[in-house]
């Protein structure tokens, strides 16, 4: 299934509409438990991870009251981060039960403004240029990327800041590997380079090398200002799950934070060591127009 968007058009593997009331629904199911916070933080604690991040590089890149572009906001876990600092919005996403669990997740407010649009759509109704724009998890289901950030870059006012997030390959190729996911030498190798032939790729979930990643930034007019990774891989089989699990269980029994503390300090030395630089899952750059 896809939604044709001319040259954006999102090649959709899955039904999103599903994946996002899924999702949804069982965060209100794991919260709705009194005590149940660390089941939550287990499930959730990367996608929050990725919300907060980039909040917070808008946050520190925009003074409150700028307008923000919100592209793919899926449940709304970021926007309704802009919306508690003070930031007017518009929360676009081409799922409309994306956009109703936004809107049920920020309630009624007249500095939010919720669509159901993919980016050419939002650009041919003619929306002003905003301040800032969010994209996270989304350029990795876009046919033509270096398009999508151009179109990205016409939307921004000048010296306007984007977030950007997307899978990071060195991160997640081992944990894949784990799994049986690539079999032969060449798998592994398309993997690494999916720009080689991105539409192809599409279906094994496209993960852009860094470096690449920043040659397209540049060539849509975009200057990086930051760029690392975030996110370890707890959820991969083998000792770093076992660990993960034995501390869940400590925190279970004792309502104690080990689990927490522990993916906090392996995202700090993600983010903050050279040796472990890109090791995280995802990859987040802030670039400004």
């Amino acid at each position: 299934m896809s939604i044709k968007t001319g040259p954006f058009r999102l090649r959709m593997t899955h039904d999103f509409n599903k994946i996002h009331r899924d999702r949804y629904e069982k965060e209100k199911e794991l919260l709705a438990v009194p005590g149940n916070y660390v089941n939550f933080l287990y499930e959730f604690i990367s996608e929050i991870n990725i919300a907060a991040s980039a909040a917070k590089l808008i946050i520190n890149s925009l003074p409150s009251g700028s307008c923000v572009l919100d592209v793919g906001c899926g449940t709304g876990r970021c926007s309704s981060m802009l919306q508690g600092a003070g930031y007017r919005l518009i929360v676009t996403d081409p799922s409309p039960d994306a956009i109703q669990i936004a809107s049920s997740r920020m309630g009624n407010d007249p500095a939010v403004t919720f669509r159901v649009s993919n980016l050419e759509e939002l650009t041919n109704n003619c929306i002003d240029p905003v301040d800032g724009i969010v994209c996270l998890e989304v350029i990795e289901h876009v046919h033509d990327p270096l398009a999508f950030l151009k179109l990205l870059s016409r939307l921004l006012k000048p010296n306007g800041y984007l977030v950007l997030s997307t899978p990071c390959p060195y991160g997640i190729i081992f944990s894949y590997a784990n799994k049986g996911m690539f079999r032969s030498l060449k798998k592994i190798m398309r993997y690494l380079r999916p720009e080689v032939n991105w539409k192809e790729s599409l279906d094994t979930h496209p993960a852009v090398r860094p470096a690449i990643l920043r040659k397209w930034c540049v060539e849509s007019g975009f200057k990086v200002i930051k760029h690392f990774s975030l996110c370890p891989y707890y959820f991969a089989d083998g000792p770093s799950r076992c660990f993960s699990n034995w501390l869940l269980s400590i925190d279970k029994k004792w309502g104690t934070s080990f689990f927490q503390n522990y993916y906090t300090l392996e995202d700090w030395l993600i983010r903050r060591t050279s040796i472990m630089k890109w090791c995280g899952t995802r990859q987040m750059l802030l670039v400004k127009k």
